[in-house]
C-alpha cells in the first residue's frame, strides 16, 4: 500500500541521472528485508506449538485484511 509512495519518494530524492540506481537499491533492500523478516518469524515459530504458529498466521491475515479494507473502500 505504501510502496508506491516510498518508491516515488526515493526516485524524487535521487539525482536525475541516478533514479534507476536508487530504485534498484530500494527494491533490493525491500527484498532483503522481507527475506530476513520471514526468516526471523520462521525461527520464532519453529520452536512453538503448531496451534501457536497457526494462530500467528491467522492473526497476520486478519491484520492484512483489516489494513486493506480502508484502501478498497476509497
Amino acid at each position: 500500500m505504501s510502496m508506491v509512495a516510498a518508491t516515488s519518494a526515493v526516485v524524487e530524492a535521487a539525482p536525475a541521472g541516478r533514479a534507476g540506481l536508487a530504485t534498484g537499491l530500494f527494491n533490493a533492500s525491500r527484498q532483503v528485508g522481507s527475506a530476513l523478516g520471514i526468516a526471523a518469524l520462521g525461527a520464532l515459530l519453529a520452536g512453538a506449538d503448531v496451534r501457536v504458529a497457526l494462530f500467528a498466521g491467522a492473526a497476520g491475515y486478519l491484520v492484512a485484511i483489516a489494513s486493506a479494507l480502508p484502501v478498497s473502500a476509497s
